[in-house]
């Protein structure tokens, strides 16, 4: 398929997805479109609000949650002194 034949979003995405070796999309990065087209992966809190469907995913974006409501039960233990 030529860029003529497709739409622009459409294009965008295949032009992304290529852009990033298979072993790092196994890994689940990927070009986020909740964060502004951001490369997001294993290990970044950007996970916690990303609504992209990436069952590699799932556990990591649990785990970077987990990690995230701790930080703020803390920050909150912190302001409440």
């Amino acid at each position: 398929m030529t860029p003529e034949e497709m739409d622009t979003d459409e294009y965008m995405r295949t032009e992304r997805a290529s852009s990033i070796p298979k072993r790092r999309v196994a890994q689940g990065w990927h070009w986020c479109d909740d964060w502004d087209d951001m490369l997001v992966g294993p290990g970044m809190l950007a996970l916690v609000g990303c609504t992209c469907r990436r069952p590699v995913l799932d556990v990591e974006k649990e785990r970077m949650q987990a990690r995230f409501d701790k930080y703020n039960a803390e920050e909150q233990k912190e302001i409440l002194k």
